[in-house]
This record gives structure tokens, sequence and C-alpha cells, in this order.
């Protein structure tokens, strides 16, 4: 079923970046890689108000009347239904009525959202502007890159198959474990000695033998900053954690707790979520990804040879990727991260574009792994410049891209209402708002954070030699004997200042850190490691405590959240909100049967 609130919901995103997955695989995938849509409708009670009884049936080609004895005919809506896509142009599943309903419903919204807007003021907001430009930007090079493609041959069943063949052993998984942990610390007081503090998680292991909740007594206990997420860890794998971690996590069974280990200046408790199996795919399972991942390529390669191409408009900041690496690292919202011309880039604007670019196509992260980012910004990069580019061509005439922008600009007009609309909605229902943070408080609170530097070599074929150095080193680091430089330069090795992390990012950025780094004093020493094909060493430059939350002051993102993960209902509710308002009624008698649609021939796309 066409689902009206996810679509209407998904317009933001769907035109902050163009959807050029979906081109790729039309023209490079060898089967469909689209997702298939939910194929339940609302419940009823939702989806239409109940006929006023004194209404009179209109004549036949009216199906809804709202307003001011305002119409839609049957026409209105089946020519928005013969221009869609082919596969929304079929209920599959869904009773006929239902669905056929849904579009009526969506027309009414479409007409009477666009006549609100025209109200007020939405069209000069800052958030419909940026919107709109990147819309527009994305329309123009998407013009020229889909020109480009194709002129590329189809991939071919035999470059997939040699793809697969050379990566692998990216597709085969170790067998992973669903990690959560309680660390206690080691002091000099009786309570905190080493033997108090292993009876102290023997206790604790037994009360979660006995029923209680492990991520409850990690919140309530642990001395780790993941106690802000109830302990969790992650998913880890052999080898990525300190030996004595790794054996004890092993060892665990899934559902199980594991005995007090030793690590470093403290201890810990594992508890074993759950174990996901090793995964060895075959061919045919990674296909489609693997195919998707070599469009994506192309795709890459052809933007840039545009943007190559294409001539440099005023003045450009474009900082390489260990710069963009550090700049984000850094965390200011308001810092320029891109520049060409008169248009600029924050880093705010890359992560609210980085959420819209996850929601769009849910197998990016599967496809482009931990490059996600870098490859988001190469392809904005490119396509402002290929955007300016064309701007400044007089001789070519864009009017089609432009009066396609026009249209999909409505849409996103519609979609910053709808937002609006909804947060009016959740607004008038602080209960709401207070109990969903009454319950989820620990989303809401401040991690802490800790700034590190330190040192990070590429994993040598002397690895042994150069971990027992600077084991070493670590030693006259804590007496005062040397200095970060010196031995970073001993091991050929670059000193650098990592930057501040909350949980979150160190989880994201070494897990390893993450794991020890918040539990350190400011000047502490881990201990060398291995990690991600580097050997590390890091010390605590700071550390600043996390801040317990108050409602008034989280009330913002409290009201965000909410409606993210409320989105179909807080929907419903303005929808039904706005069909009372309108008086909306609509005449299922008047529908057409199956076949007349069914059977209808299609509109033709435009080019």
């Amino acid at each position: 079923m066409k689902d009206s609130a996810s679509r209407i919901s998904s317009l933001l995103s769907s035109t902050l970046l163009i959807p050029s997955l979906s081109a790729l695989c039309l023209a490079f995938v060898l089967t469909s890689c689209n997702k298939e849509e939910d194929p339940s409708p609302p419940p009823q009670s939702e989806q239409e108000p109940k006929k006023d009884s004194t209404v009179e049936t209109p004549p036949l080609p009216v199906v809804a009347t709202f307003g001011e004895g305002e119409q839609i005919t049957r026409s209105d809506v089946d020519e928005i239904i013969l221009s869609a896509p082919a596969k929304q142009r079929s209920p599959g599943e869904t009773p006929f009525s239902d669905w056929y309903s849904s579009w009526v419903r969506d027309l009414f919204l479409q007409r009477v959202l666009e006549r609100e807007a025209a109200d007020t003021d939405i069209d000069r907001s800052p958030e419909l502007i940026r919107q709109a430009r990147s819309l527009r930007r994305n329309l123009y090079s998407e013009f020229k890159l889909q020109r480009a493609l194709t002129e590329e041959k189809p991939i071919t069943e035999e470059e997939l198959k040699q793809r697969y063949e050379e990566t692998i052993d990216e597709w085969n998984k170790p067998e992973s474990r669903n990690m959560y942990h309680i660390f206690l610390r080691f002091g000099e007081g009786p309570d905190s000695s080493k033997d108090a503090v292993l009876e102290k998680l023997n206790t604790l292991k037994e009360r979660v033998e006995n029923g209680e909740n492990f991520g409850m007594l990690a919140s309530e206990n642990s001395e780790s900053e993941s106690r802000h997420q109830e302990g969790w860890i992650g998913f880890v794998t052999k080898g990525q954690l300190a030996d004595a971690a790794d054996e004890a996590i092993f060892s665990t069974p899934e559902g199980e707790v594991s005995d007090p280990v030793v690590v470093g200046d403290g201890a810990h408790i594992f508890f074993n979520e759950n174990t996901v199996a090793a995964k060895n795919p075959s061919y045919e399972e990674v296909k489609i990804l693997i195919a998707q991942r070599l469009g994506f390529e192309r795709m890459k390669e052809a933007l840039a040879k545009l943007a190559e191409d294409a001539e440099l408009r005023g003045s450009s900041f474009f900082p390489d990727e260990q710069e963009l690496d550090k700049l984000i690292r850094e965390g200011k919202p308001d810092t320029v991260i891109l520049a060409l011309g008169t248009f600029e880039m924050t880093l705010q604007d890359f992560r609210e574009l980085i959420r819209g670019y996850q929601r769009q196509v849910a197998t990016r992260t599967d496809i482009l792994g931990e490059e996600a980012p870098q490859y988001l910004y190469d392809e904005i990069k490119h396509r402002e410049i290929i955007f300016q580019d064309m701007l400044a061509d007089t001789e070519t005439d864009y009017s089609n891209i432009e009066a396609v922008f026009e249209e999909r600009k409505k849409a996103v007009l519609n979609e910053i209402l709808v937002r609006r609309k909804m947060v009016t909605w959740v607004e008038k229902h602080p209960e709401l708002l207070k109990e969903y943070f009454k319950h989820n408080i620990k989303r809401f609170q401040s991690t802490g954070q800790v700034h590190l530097h330190g040192i990070r070599i590429p994993l040598p074929k002397n690895a042994p030699d150069v971990m027992a150095r600077l084991e070493q080193a670590k030693l006259d680091l804590e007496s005062g004997s040397t200095d970060w430089e010196t031995v970073a330069k001993s091991v050929n090795a670059e000193y650098q200042d990592w930057g501040w992390f909350n949980t979150r990012k160190l989880f994201q950025y070494d897990r390893k850190a993450a794991t020890v780094a918040f539990g350190m004093e400011k000047g502490e020493i881990s201990a060398p490691y291995t990690y991600s094909g580097t050997i590390r060493m890091f010390a605590v430059q700071a550390s600043e405590a996390p801040e317990a939350p108050y409602f008034d002051r989280v009330r913002n993102q409290v009201t965000s959240v909410y409606i993210e993960n409320n989105s179909q209902k807080v929907y419903a509710k303005v929808e039904k909100e706005i069909m009372e308002k309108y008086n909306y009624q609509v005449f299922p008698e008047n529908f057409p049967t199956p076949a007349e649609i069914l059977d209808s021939e299609p509109v033709a796309e435009t080019p």
C-alpha cells in the first residue's frame, strides 16, 4: 500500500539528496533493489472521518468534498494514480477501497497544505530556503550525471563475480557478541580495594542470575561512561578488546554473566545479551550489495569527472580527508566545512544531510561502511561545483529542470508545514512529552566528554617489537623521563591531538579506547593496543563530567525525538485535525472499480 504518513514524513529526506541509488539500480543492477513497502493500511479509524449521514452523496464523479463546497473528482485522483511509479499503481494485498481512499485523502491534504502554506511566511523561512537550494542543486547535477551514466556499459555478471572473489573477506563476518559490562575501579580505600571490588562484582552477578536487570544495575553501579547506555559496549568480535576481556567475553554463553575479570586498574563483569553466528554468504546472497557498491563507484567517478570538467565559480574551501575528520571530531556546529562562491555548508548542515541520507537508503551504510560520511561530503562538493557551473551557462535551456524544481518545492513546503503542525500538536500535550522523557531519561543525559591525544601507527611487520617499545615508553612517560613527541619519533609515528569525544563518538571512532577512556583520570596513559590495522596509545588530556538532564532544558530535543519515534501516531492525529477542520467527507460509493484503474494506460513519465 501507498502509506501516506510515511511518504509525507519522508519528503524532506527524499529532496535533500536525489536518490541516485535508484537510478543506478535501474541502470546497472541485475535485479530490483527496492524494498517492499508496508502492505498494511493505517487503522480505519485514523484514515477517514465517518461520513455525516445527513450529507447526500454528490454526483458520480465526485469522490470527496471539503471546505466551502470544494470537490475532488474521480478524474483528479485517477490522473495522479496513473502518473505515479508503477509500483504504486496497484493496491497489492490492500483492499481496493482502502487503497483508493488513501489517494483521495492525500490529494485533499495536498490542496489544503498548499493553501495554508500560501497564507504563511513559510516560503521565506531559512528552513525552506536551505532545503530548496539543496533540492535545486541535486536536480541540476542529476541531469548531467544521468547523461554521463547512460554512456556507461551495464555491469556484467562476470564483473560482479570478480568483485565478490576480490572482496570475499569483507562479506565473511566473524562471530560477534552483543555485550554489556559493569566496571569498577580499584582505589586506596577499603571499599575500593581489589578484593572489595571483586566481591561487589560477584554480588552484582548473583543479582542478575536471580532475575534483576543487568542494564539497570550497570546504570546504578558502573564507573564506566557506558553506564549512560545501560553498560552497552556493542557487538564485539575476537581480538577487539584486551586479552583478558576478550577471553571472558567469548567464554560467556548467551544470556549469562561472566565472572569478574581484572583489566588494568579495575575489574569488569560482562553480560552476553546475544551471540551472532559467523556469516559466510554465497555470491547470490550478496550479489545485490556488490552491484550497488559498483554502481556507487561509477556514480562517484562520473560526478568527480563532471566536477573536474566544470569551472570553479568564486573562492572555495574543500578540506582534505584528514582535515575534515578533525573538524568533524571537534564537533563545532557552526564550523564551515565546505564553501564555494557564496555557498557555505556548516558541520550542522552536514549532520542533517547525513541523517537524511541514512534514512533514504538504509543499505548505504552496508555498502559504504565507514566511508559513508566522506563519500557524502565528496558527493555534495562535486554536485555543488557542477550546479554552479550549470547556472553560469546562459546558452543552455534548463527550463524543464526549473519546472520540476517548482513542483518538488511544493512537496518540501508541505512537509515543513506538516512538521510544524506535528510539533504544535505535541506541544499541546506536554503530559506525553514528560512521560516519554521520564521513561527515556538516559537518552537525553549528557554522557560526559574526554579529550584524548596520542599516537597511531599502521600495523608494522615487527608489531610485537613496537608494542614492547611502547610498553616501556608508557613507563617513561609516567615517570616524566620522556615526552610524547620523542616517543612518536622513536616508532616512526606522528603525535596527534585526537580531540573531544562523548561516549557514542568514541565508540564509533575507537571501540577499544571507549571501553577504558571514560574511567581514566586526567593525564593517565593507556597501554598500547592494536585496533583497525593500527597500533595505538593515548592519554586523557581533559574530561568533563556528565550533566543530569532537566526536562525544560531539553524539551525541544524531547519533542524532536518523540515525533521521530512516533511519527505515524502524531501524523495520524494531525491528519484527523485537518479533516475535521475542513469537514472532509469521502464517498466510497463513487469510487471506480479496480478494473477501471488497473486496466488504464499509465501517463507517460516526464523525461
